[in-house]
């Protein structure tokens, strides 16, 4: 009986032990997972592969540009005719974002989770300042009443829906580089 108490102070000890190694081993590997994914999505082990890194700025040059297509101002530069009515220009402008996003959905497999979100929130706020703005004139009129609106918009609150997504992509894509 002594035997099997002694054979317990030994043991529990050394259990306990054992289990807080465990947990703290365990725990620093998830956080290391964890950090791990936050960066890129898309990552390689060993040194570059010249094909990936080329696809991977590619998908950042896209980025950028579809960004940089869908700022109102180039927006209204690019789709803006004369004769078109408010309604028309709102519709136009929208579908123009959609299908531009469309055409560029793939490329998120290359980018991280954070640049991503960024690029839906912007193409969101576009959204929303071009609706929020279509609210704000008659609909039938000439596009150049809508245009104005979103314009005044735009330099009224040094509004710079892209901006932020831009510089994340930047940022990443100079990481990936050095």
């Amino acid at each position: 009986m002594e035997a099997i108490n002694d054979f317990i102070k030994i043991l529990l000890p050394a259990a306990l032990v054992l289990l807080a190694m465990y947990l703290t081993v365990k725990a620093l590997v998830e956080r290391r997972v964890e950090k791990a994914d936050q960066g890129s999505k898309f990552q390689t082990s060993g040194p570059p592969n010249p094909s990936l890194l080329a696809i991977r700025m590619q998908a950042f040059e896209r980025l950028v540009l579809y960004l940089e297509r869908i700022h109102p101002e180039n927006l209204l530069l690019r789709i803006n005719r004369p004769g078109i009515s408010n309604r028309d220009l709102q519709q136009m402008m929208l579908n123009d974002i959609r299908e531009e996003y469309g055409h560029n959905l793939a490329q998120q497999i290359y980018v991280s989770e954070k640049s991503w979100n960024l690029l839906k929130d912007a193409k969101e706020e576009i959204n929303i300042l071009i609706n929020r703005s279509a609210d704000q004139v008659n609909g039938e009129n000439r596009s150049m009443e809508l245009a104005r609106v979103i314009l005044e918009e735009l330099m009224r609150s040094n509004y710079k829906p892209t901006e932020k997504a831009i510089s994340q992509l930047k940022a990443e894509a100079r990481q990936l580089l050095g």
